[in-house]
């Protein structure tokens, strides 16, 4: 156990936040936090860290523990370059490099046989052992991997303080991760990251040696990682084994369980108590019912269990259907600034299609949907909307709303023939009080302004729905019912998200914007993934099989070199014997032209016979040899 918490109750105010809290973290355990927004779930972290203090109860921590906290949009300030701000986590190591150089310098100025020299050597040969006992040789290496796998690939001389928001939240993530804490705990930590950065956070975190404690609304991520769960509800604590979705069937068997029980129990109470009351005053029956009171008095009687969920009722209605091709989007060239994001971009959303627009950070996807929704009822070559199309747009940056305006007085200004009971119908089935309804739209939280926009959608009759990141800064049981209030919708929906769980379960159509481009792939996320896997699959073999093919070729061209160098030699060789063998022949036939010119000889037959004879051999074998000769040249 590193950290536990023992009957921990907290108060904000007068308000009851937390009650009867006992928790342990073991070490290596990975545990998703979850509740409704509002629950408690960075309450609870905070007195983790320390920041807040119980008003009641113990927290027990590890000697030394050290502790990681990545605060809900909390991103790194700082003047210093990217490659600078990460290289601190490795202070120490590194100051300990700096000696280890200082020492090298000063090891050549000291005579070898000195007590100088000894003492410096041995310093150095001790710090040496040290730093590659800490890996220190490859602290960049460390540094570079994870920021690459954040997204920061060529940004590290970049200073901190340039970059946005969410980018300043990836780099508190990288710092974290170069730290290594032993409980490592995230407050939102796939908020700003897109696909790619996602998968490999996840990879990352799988083989983290600490504990994690993440607070998430991202259901895939707590599927893959997350091996226990926290509820928080209704101020309690209550603890499940598994992932997210094996908390929720445990959950759903645990209600069955408990309100069996509870129900049992009532009927075992209802049955005593009726006795009791018949037979309480009969001299006969009243020792027998006197017994059912005290037992009635000492049973410890079950809570009804809490089966409600505070959850938002979303009801979408269509209206008249549109043609059958609701929006064509023809040759699209998208700009922000000067920067072009689409390239001739094509791609068609029918009638009844759930059509969801995905792709990396900066890509372009809230403004093409902006361009969308800035097009509707316009005339444009490359926005084509069908017949009796009628829109509706959810925009995660709230910029339609008027945040001086009071919630109630905002739904009136948009649905000015409204009345009275259906906009306080509207706002209450997003779980609006009277009272939230007269606030300020500036003091909601990021949530309630996101249940204002829903509210707002479902004052329309709209045909074609698109949502600009729908589940950002919404609870998990609002993703779940928005989800399925647009699965049972109808009509068309265009969407960005990226929200894996909500992809999965709504897409029937993937609009990927990559490298400038519009790629439709009809099918649901699911398959997507799996097509994008295998293609990555396909590729990746591609790959080992042309470093094959080139390796065999350069093999085979190593191995032609070899013997044609080797045939080179040999016809060198075989020239400069036969050349060799020429001027022998030709030197001899010389000597024997010269004798056969002598008296002696030219007189004597018997001499004669003989020269001529090797005259003409040496002939023979001279135009054999020029041949050969001929050949070789």
């Amino acid at each position: 156990m590193i950290f536990a918490i023992e009957n921990g109750q907290f108060y904000y105010e007068d308000n009851l936040i937390l009650q009867d809290i006992c928790v342990s973290v073991e070490k290596g355990e990975r545990i998703g936090i979850i509740g409704e927004n509002g629950a408690g779930k960075t309450t609870l972290l905070n007195l983790i860290i320390g920041k807040l203090s119980l008003d009641e109860g113990e927290i027990f921590v590890r000697k030394n523990l050290a502790i990681g906290y990545l605060e809900q949009n909390g991103g790194l300030e700082s003047e210093n370059t990217v490659l600078e701000e990460m290289r601190l986590v490795f202070g120490d190591l590194l100051s300990l490099e700096n000696k280890m150089r200082a020492l090298e310098q000063m090891l050549p100025t000291f005579n070898e046989d000195s007590v100088e020299y000894r003492k410096c050597a041995t310093e150095y040969s001790e710090a040496k052992k040290r730093f590659e006992g800490l890996d220190g040789y490859n602290v960049d290496v460390k540094i570079k991997t994870v920021l690459n796998g954040m997204g920061f690939l060529g940004l590290y001389e970049r200073k901190c303080s340039t970059f946005s928001g969410g980018e300043k939240t990836r780099l508190a993530i990288c710092k974290l991760l170069l730290q290594e804490p032993d409980l490592l705990i995230l407050d939102e930590p796939t908020n700003h990251l897109d696909f790619k950065t996602l998968f490999w956070l996840e990879n990352h975190l799988k083989n983290y040696k600490g504990a994690i404690l993440m607070v998430s609304h991202d259901r895939y991520f707590l599927d893959e990682l997350s091996n226990k769960t926290w509820e928080i509800k209704n101020c309690k604590l209550k603890e499940y084994k598994g992932n997210y979705t094996r908390y929720k069937e445990l959950k759903a068997e645990w209600a069955k369980t408990a309100q069996k029980e509870f129900d049992k129990q009532q009927v075992e109470i209802a049955k005593m108590e009726d006795y009791v009351a018949r037979n309480l005053v009969r001299a006969t029956t009243s020792k027998s019912a006197k017994s059912r009171v005290k037992k009635l008095e000492k049973m410890e009687r079950l809570e009804k269990p809490d089966l409600s969920e505070n959850i938002p009722v979303f009801s979408f209605e269509k209206g008249v259907d549109p043609t059958k091709d609701v929006l064509k989007v023809v040759d699209l060239e998208l700009f922000a600034g000067d920067k072009k994001l689409i390239n001739c971009g094509n791609f068609t959303v029918k009638r009844g299609e759930k059509v969801a627009i995905i792709g990396e950070n900066g890509t372009g996807k809230s403004t093409l949907l902006k361009s969308v929704i800035n097009s509707f009822g316009k005339y444009e070559k490359d926005f084509v909307f069908g017949k009796n199309v009628s829109l509706s747009y959810y925009d995660q940056e709230n910029s339609n709303l008027n945040f001086e305006n009071q919630v109630r007085l905002e739904m009136w200004d948009k649905f000015p023939k409204a009345t009275e009971f259906g906009i306080r119908r509207a706002l209450g089935r997003m779980l609006f009080s009277d009272e939230d309804m007269e606030k300020k739209i500036s003091v909601l939280s990021g949530g309630e302004r996101a249940r204002l926009g829903f509210a707002l959608m479902t004052m329309k009759s709209a045909n074609f729905l698109i949502f600009d990141e729908p589940t950002n800064h919404v609870d998990l049981p609002t993703r779940e019912s928005l989800e399925k209030a647009l699965k049972e919708f109808d009509g068309t929906v265009l969407f960005v998200s990226h929200d894996r769980y909500f992809l999965s379960s709504l897409a029937t159509k993937i609009v990927e914007i990559a490298d400038g481009k519009l790629q439709e792939n009809e099918m649901g996320f699911s398959e997507y993934l799996k097509a994008k896997e295998a293609e990555k699959a396909k590729l990746e073999q591609e790959r080992i099989d042309l470093e094959k093919a080139k390796a065999k070729t350069e093999q085979k061209s190593t191995y032609r070199g070899a013997k044609e160098r080797a045939e080179e030699v040999k016809r060198r060789q075989q020239l400069k014997a036969a050349e060799e063998e020429i001027e022998k022949l030709e030197l001899r036939n010389l000597e024997i032209s010269s004798c056969m010119q002598t008296e002696e000889v030219a007189s004597d037959y018997s001499k004669l016979k003989p020269l001529l004879d090797e005259m003409e051999q040496n002939k023979i074998k001279l135009d054999n040899l020029y041949l050969i000769w001929e050949n070789l040249t």
